[in-house]
C-alpha cells in the first residue's frame, strides 16, 4: 500500500468518525511546506545570486541591475525554478528579485497560505524601486493576483500555472487526501482562520485588474486545472492567455515561448504607462473644457485635435491583448509619437493662463 493509499483510508475512516481530528491533521500538512532542496540545473544560478534580507526577516536572492521584477515561487518551490527566465531578464536589462516564501528557503515561519505569501510581497516592494513587473508560479501567481488588492503596485504581472480561486483549491486538496464531506468543510474553515480570511474572496472574479499581464499554463497540469488560467484570463481584461500543450505544473517555468511572452509583455507595459498618460490628461482637460472653450474656444479646439491625433496613432499599436512591445516600435514612429507629446504639452501649458485669466 503506498503512503498516499494510507493517508487516504485513514482519512475516509477517521473523517466520518472524528472529523475535526482528521480536518486538523490535513490543516496542519496543507500549511506546513517541506524544504525540498535545489536541482543540479539550478546551483549555477544559486552561486551567481546575491542573497538579501528585507523586513521582518523574509530573505531573497538578487541577480543584475535595471527595472525591477519580482518573483514568487510556488508552494515547496525557490527562487532558482525560475532560472531559465531570470537569466533571460537579466540578459534584457533587468533587475530581478526572487523571494523564499515565508516558510521556505531562508525566510522565516513554520506554515504559510495565500495570505502570507502576498503579504510578503507587499513587504519585499515596500524596499525596492517602482516594480516593472511581478511574476508567480502556481500558489505565487495567486498570492500575486491578491496582492494588488491589497495595495502593491506593479506596470505588469505574470501568472504560471496558478489557481484562479482558493476555495477550489482547498476542496481539490481536500477530495485529493480522501476527507469525507463534514471533514473537507471543517478543514476548510481551518484554512480560512489561519489566513483571516474568507476563501470564498480569493477569486479574481472579485477583483479589480488594471494593469497587462500574462496568464500561463499548460493543459496537462495534473495539479492545477487549465480551466483555472481561463477564468483568470476572463476576469483581467489586460490579459493574454498562453495556453501551451504541455509542461505539466512546473516545466513552463523554463519554457522558451514563455520567456518569449514575457519580455513583450515587459516591452508592452510601456505603451500602457503611455497610454493611461494621455488618457489621464485628458480627463483632466475633460473636466475644465467648459472653461477652456469660453475663454479661449480655439486653445480648446487645438487641445482637442490634438488628443485625436496621439489617439489614433497609440491605437494603431493596439493588439487584442493590449499593446505590441515597445522594443518592436521602429524609430520613425517612436519620433513622431514622441513629437506629438511634444506639442501637445506645448498647447497645453497654455492652458493655466487661459483658466485663471480674465
Amino acid at each position: 500500500m503506498s503512503a498516499m493509499s494510507w493517508i487516504r483510508g485513514f482519512n475516509a475512516t477517521v473523517g466520518r468518525l472524528a472529523p475535526d481530528l482528521a480536518a486538523s491533521k490535513m490543516h496542519r500538512a496543507f500549511l506546513t511546506p517541506r524544504e525540498l532542496p535545489p536541482r543540479d540545473w539550478e546551483l549555477p544560478l544559486l552561486a551567481e545570486a546575491e542573497r538579501v534580507t528585507l523586513r521582518f526577516g523574509l530573505s531573497a536572492l538578487r541577480w543584475g541591475q535595471g527595472p525591477a521584477v519580482l518573483l514568487l515561487h510556488g508552494w515547496e518551490g525557490r527562487p532558482t525554478q525560475f532560472a531559465e527566465l531570470i537569466r533571460a531578464l537579466v540578459r534584457a536589462g533587468y533587475g530581478v528579485v526572487a523571494l523564499d516564501a515565508p516558510a521556505h528557503g531562508r525566510s522565516p515561519g513554520h506554515e504559510a497560505n495565500v495570505v502570507l505569501f502576498a503579504r510578503a510581497l507587499l513587504e519585499a516592494a515596500g524596499e525596492l524601486p517602482p516594480l516593472k513587473a511581478v511574476i508567480g508560479h502556481s500558489l505565487g501567481g495567486a498570492s500575486a493576483l491578491l496582492a494588488t488588492q491589497l495595495g502593491l503596485r506593479t506596470e505588469a504581472l505574470v501568472t504560471i500555472a496558478a489557481p484562479a480561486r482558493i476555495l477550489g483549491a482547498l476542496r481539490r486538496f481536500a477530495h485529493f487526501v480522501g476527507l469525507p464531506r463534514q471533514a473537507r468543510a471543517r478543514f476548510v474553515r481551518m484554512v480560512e482562520q489561519s489566513a483571516g480570511m474568507p476563501a470564498a474572496q480569493l477569486d479574481v472574479e472579485r477583483y479589480r485588474l488594471d494593469f497587462p499581464g500574462l496568464v500561463v499554463h499548460a493543459e496537462d497540469d495534473p495539479m492545477v486545472p487549465f480551466g483555472e488560467a481561463q477564468n483568470i484570463h476572463a476576469a483581467w481584461p489586460g490579459s493574454r492567455l498562453l495556453r501551451l500543450e504541455r509542461g505539466g505544473h512546473s516545466k513552463p517555468l523554463g519554457d522558451r515561448q514563455v520567456v518569449e511572452a514575457v519580455l513583450e509583455l515587459l516591452g508592452s507595459a510601456d505603451l500602457w504607462d503611455f497610454a493611461a498618460n494621455v488618457e489621464g490628461s485628458q480627463r483632466l482637460i475633460g473636466e475644465l473644457q467648459p472653461i477652456i472653450e469660453k475663454k479661449d474656444p480655439a486653445l480648446m479646439a487645438e487641445i482637442t485635435k490634438q488628443f485625436e491625433a496621439i489617439t489614433a496613432s497609440i491605437d494603431k499599436l493596439r493588439t487584442p491583448e493590449g499593446y505590441v512591445s515597445y522594443e518592436t516600435v521602429d524609430e520613425a514612429t517612436r519620433k513622431s509619437l514622441s513629437a506629438q507629446i511634444d506639442a501637445l504639452s506645448s498647447t497645453l501649458s497654455k492652458v493655466p493662463a487661459a483658466v485663471l485669466g480674465s
